[in-house]
């Protein structure tokens, strides 16, 4: 599995990321306004004729939401507005992260 990320990220070209920004934004708004809060970046990567969306959160659960719907649903408006395939990657902010691992050490 490892060193399918390593290929991946071999492969893999960013892209700018503000259409997708937009529709993200768009359909958040829409739907769930509390995920906005969440998100701190968003990076767009092409691979081999589909567009992976890393999503950074502070609680990525939200993001997910209750089995996977909101992701899958985002994934399905985003594949059908821009007409490519799409494939949404959520992570946890590491600043995020640190802080937790540091609060839960002492």
């Amino acid at each position: 599995m490892k060193i399918k990320k390593i290929i991946r990220n071999l492969l893999s070209v960013r892209i700018p990321s503000m259409l997708y920004r937009r529709h993200i934004y768009q359909y958040f708004r829409f739907n769930l306004q509390k995920v906005i809060d969440n998100i701190t970046s968003i990076k767009t990567y092409w691979y081999f004729g589909k567009i992976i969306i890393k999503i950074e959160a502070h609680r990525p659960g939200i993001l997910i939401g209750a089995r996977g719907k909101t992701i899958k649903s985002l994934e399905e408006v985003l594949s059908r507005n821009l007409k490519k395939k799409v494939e949404i990657i959520p992570e946890e902010c590491p600043v995020w992260l640190d802080l937790w691992i540091r609060k839960k050490l002492k």
